[in-house]
């Protein structure tokens, strides 16, 4: 009788017999559980905290009347948009690459799609987006509903509505992935009859949100980030914020695709979902970031604004 077939030191048999239990527990009970080392947290306090620096220092050093304190009169120089976006991407997407490289241990591909969609995200929101609000502001005004400016207050409503747009895209991307690691894994067991959590929040939280007259609030809520919106994608730049957030999506899909690719060579379920919440916590980083980064330059470089009486 024929000897089996060794491969790598064991029989082909118990090999592939390996490979098919591995593949029938997939996703198993770790595929949804979050899984990132304390290094990961200390890297991004550390990049937090440095690119916080940035927005605050880097608008003073070239804004209006260091010494006096004097406001200025239209918008903040191109050099300063420049050198914020350029910063923050370096501090940022620095921390995302050792996080999908180190924490998560995935290839060289993954953390550079990861660095180029965040980096066009960056420039989105420090560079283009800040120059497109100024560049339209000089000849429309912001309605506000009362007389105290945008401050951080009105950038913290545009951030949380803007991040709930990029939640959404960025939440589709990973079901997208997700599911494409499911159909391939359909022939070999059944999957649980459950949501993800992503949909749950995507869909049941808005409505019911907007259920009991909430829709109200939400009109009065998001009338300084539809302005806001519409001054960024009404400007000279617009093409190109559109272009960059396009790039961004298109990245975001390829990071996540290579990743569920992973998945399905080393069978490890949860490598999806914690690169999506890895991703996650820096856009809420660029977020808060970007909410100081507004509030310093509109105090130093004043919109225009008028409140209705």
């Amino acid at each position: 009788m024929a000897t089996p077939i060794k491969v790598m030191g064991m029989p082909a048999e118990r090999g592939m017999m390996g490979k098919a239990r591995r593949e029938l527990s997939w996703p198993g009970r770790h595929a949804g559980q979050v899984s990132l080392s304390g290094r990961f947290w200390a890297r991004v306090g550390v990049a937090t905290l440095l690119a916080l620096a940035v927005v605050v220092v880097v608008p003073h050093l070239a804004g209006p009347g260091r010494s006096s304190g004097a406001l200025a009169k239209g918008a903040p120089p191109v050099g300063v948009l420049l050198a914020s976006s350029v910063l923050v991407g370096l501090v940022t997407t620095g921390a995302l690459y050792l996080a999908v490289r180190r924490d998560l241990k995935l290839p060289v591909t993954v953390a550079l799609y990861a660095v180029a969609y965040e980096t066009l995200v960056v420039a989105v929101k420090f560079g283009l987006g800040p120059f497109g609000l100024y560049e339209v502001n000089r000849r429309v005004a912001i309605t506000l509903l009362s007389g105290s400016g945008v401050g951080a207050g009105g950038a913290s409503l545009i951030a949380i509505a803007v991040f709930s747009l990029y939640f959404i895209v960025y939440g589709l991307l990973y079901l997208w992935a997700r599911e494409s690691v499911r159909h391939r894994q359909t022939r070999l067991h059944t999957f649980p009859k459950k949501r993800p959590v992503v949909f749950t929040f995507l869909v049941l939280v808005p409505v019911l949100l907007l259920g009991a007259g909430g829709w109200v609030a939400a009109v009065l809520l998001l009338s300084l980030p539809i302005q806001y919106l519409d001054l960024v994608f009404s400007s000279g730049v617009a093409g190109f914020t559109a272009l960059a957030l396009g790039g961004a999506a298109v990245l975001a899909g390829m990071a996540f695709r290579s990743t569920a690719d992973q998945v399905r060579v080393l069978g490890t379920a949860n490598l999806l979902i914690n690169v999506f919440f890895v991703g996650l916590v820096f856009l809420v980083v660029l977020h808060v970031l970007w909410v100081v980064y507004i509030a310093v330059v509109t105090s130093l470089w004043p919109l225009n604004t008028v409140v209705p009486k």
